[in-house]
């Protein structure tokens, strides 16, 4: 699988988790998708690393932090403070933010510039959509049970890894890449669609599972 591939199936996963949510919410509902690197570190985008830029923390702590970074802080200071206040990130000198909605497949990108971006493409989304689907319908009892009683988190990116097993054919693993529908920063509505920057190579890697050592796990890294 293409690093482009793990990223959209990931947006996309997110974003219709997203739309689901919407559904039933009693108000606004606002997602983004962090994609900025702290210098420093070696790690990428991830988990959690925009935390100190929601919060305008930078000066308290000993990265070695950049003017892009200081930059990106006021803004992103500046949304949460605002949504905090009035559930609506908008206000003030910040690029506009518009709330998640079904027949929009957009999100809000947050790095050096913000900006309204694009999930994938249509054509993307329904292969998506129907790769899904084909999941959902051919997977066997036993993996679905896999999938869920053998989860848990990356603590770096926070991507679900699955415990798969042998199936269908013999001489194939089934491995499932499916999207990391695992929501961060759920705050009244504002959650981040999670996709770290991957440090080139081959995103995903099949590696044992220390608990069941006869199965594998599929880790986004």
């Amino acid at each position: 699988m293409t690093n482009n591939a793990a990223r959209d199936i990931s947006r996309v996963g997110s974003w219709l988790f997203g739309n689901y949510w919407a559904e039933t919410a009693s108000s606004p509902f606002y997602t983004y998708y962090w994609s900025h690197a702290p210098p420093g570190q070696t790690a990428g985008a991830y988990h959690m690393s925009e935390i100190n830029y929601c919060f305008d923390n930078l000066y308290d702590t000993d990265s070695p932090w950049e003017a892009d970074d200081y930059a990106i802080a006021d803004v992103m200071s500046t949304y949460w403070a605002n949504f905090v206040k009035n559930l609506d990130p908008n206000g003030g000198n910040v690029t506009y933010w518009p709330a998640s909605v079904a027949s929009s497949n957009t999100t809000m990108h947050l790095d050096v510039t913000q900006e309204v971006m694009e999930i994938a493409t249509a054509d993307k989304i329904e292969f998506i959509k129907k790769y899904f689907a084909v999941l959902n319908t051919v997977t066997s009892p036993v993996v679905k049970q896999s999938l869920t009683s053998n989860r848990r988190y990356n603590s770096h990116n926070d991507v679900i890894q699955c415990s798969t097993i042998q199936y269908f054919f013999p001489w194939t693993i089934a491995v499932f890449s499916f999207a990391s529908i695992c929501i961060v920063h759920l705050c009244s509505g504002l959650i981040a669609l999670p996709v770290p920057k991957l440090q080139g190579g081959a995103p995903w890697r099949v590696t044992p599972d220390q608990e069941r050592p006869k199965y594998h796990t599929l880790q986004l890294f």
